[in-house]
């Protein structure tokens, strides 16, 4: 077997340093990007969720007023506020209340309800 000289051998560990540090920073911005991605997805799944919800409301009620920014369903004798407090979308069933969305611009009530969320325009029609 040949040996090898100090002046390899400094080498050989100067490249494994090089590759191990390349190989570490490739790792921590994968997981940076995979952090962020799952942040995405999870912003976007709740989005979606307060818009199926809402749905599912404007759909089923009997009736729907609104007034001074609020909004009021009626669906079987049974009434659910919706309301816009700091940009969220804040339904109350009674005593209890639900965050359907974040990012809420405006909220009105016409011949329509109207919900205004990030620049997109949601109808829901009486």
């Amino acid at each position: 077997m040949r040996g090898t000289t100090l002046a390899e051998m400094l080498v050989m560990m100067i490249v494994s340093g090089v590759v191990l540090l390349a190989v570490t920073e490739g790792f921590a911005l994968f997981r940076g990007y995979t952090a962020n991605l799952a942040g995405r997805i999870e912003e976007n799944s709740s989005f979606y969720d307060g818009y199926y919800r809402l749905g599912e409301l404007a759909a089923g009620a009997d009736s729907i007023t609104g007034e001074n920014g609020a909004a009021t369903l009626w669906r079987g004798g049974v009434k659910t506020e919706l309301a816009l407090h700091d940009s969220m979308l804040v339904a109350f069933y009674g005593a209890v209340s639900d965050t359907l969305m974040h990012g809420v611009e405006r909220l009105a009530v016409d011949d329509s309800l109207v919900v205004v969320v990030r620049g997109l325009n949601l109808s829901y029609r009486k």
